[in-house]
C-alpha cells in the first residue's frame, strides 16, 4: 500500500480521485487545494506519490507544486485538461493524465508511476483519452 497525496481544487474531482486511490488499495495521506498549502503539506507528508491538478485555487499552478515536490524527491503525476505531457515532464512529473479520464486509466498510471518512482531516471508516462 502506497501513501498518495492529492492536490485538486474541485471537491467532486478530489472525491473521485480519492475513490480510485482507495479502490486500488492505497492510502490517501492528505489533500490540498492551492499551491502554497500543497507544497508545504506535501513536504511535511513525504508521500510515495502526489496526484496534482494543473490549475488550482486562486489562480495557482499545479506545475509549481510538481516542481517543488520533484526538487524534494517526491514523484508526482499531473492530471489536467489544460496542460500537456511536455509541460508535465518539464516540471518533473513522472506521468501525465489528461482530464477527463477513466478510473481504470488513473489506476494504471498510479501503479506504473509508483513502479517507475522506485527506479532511477525512468521515462515519464503519458495518457490521453482516445
Amino acid at each position: 500500500m502506497a501513501r498518495i497525496y492529492i492536490v485538486e481544487d474541485d471537491w467532486l474531482i478530489l472525491a473521485g480521485i480519492s475513490s480510485v486511490v482507495l479502490e486500488a488499495g492505497h492510502d490517501v495521506c492528505g489533500a490540498a487545494m492551492e499551491a502554497v498549502a500543497a507544497i508545504r503539506r506535501g513536504l511535511e507528508l513525504r508521500p510515495d506519490l502526489a496526484l496534482v491538478d494543473g490549475r488550482l485555487a486562486r489562480g495557482t499552478s499545479g506545475l509549481d507544486v510538481i516542481s517543488a515536490l520533484h526538487a524534494a524527491g517526491i514523484p508526482s503525476v499531473l492530471i489536467s485538461a489544460h496542460a500537456s505531457a511536455d509541460e508535465a515532464g518539464a516540471a518533473g512529473a513522472v506521468a501525465f493524465v489528461q482530464k477527463p479520464f477513466h478510473p481504470q486509466i488513473l489506476t494504471s498510471v498510479i501503479e506504473r508511476s509508483l513502479q517507475q518512482a522506485r527506479q532511477i531516471g525512468g521515462p515519464m508516462t503519458s495518457h490521453r483519452p482516445h
